[in-house]
């Protein structure tokens, strides 16, 4: 059964829903209880903080795919620098390294 290409705009848009729910709150905990909280407990909020940036790239990801796919979609090729993009990653993975210690 093929995949209806209309239902990912309505998909996208139901995934980020709940995503800004709990990006809402880690920041409103971080913001308000920061200072107050065990070190692990504010590096664990700076993780999900980071995964939901990464879930959030990865829902725009695949809006851009679908409009891609359907013909709507125009590249604007820009100058970037490597090492802002490899520190980012770093930065990312920083804290599933912390959890795996």
């Amino acid at each position: 059964m093929p995949f209806d290409d209309s239902v990912i705009p309505h998909i996208a848009h139901d995934l980020q829903n709940p995503l800004t729910s709990i990006q809402g709150y880690a920041q409103m905990i971080l913001m308000t209880q920061g200072d107050h909280l065990p070190a692990d407990a504010h590096r664990n909020l700076e993780t999900v903080l980071l995964s939901c940036a990464q879930l959030r790239r990865m829902i725009l990801t695949f809006s851009y795919i679908s409009q891609i796919q359907a013909g709507g979609f125009e590249l604007q090729p820009a100058e970037t620098s490597a090492d802002g993009l490899a520190n980012k990653a770093v930065e990312a993975m920083a804290g599933y390294a912390e959890m795996q210690k």
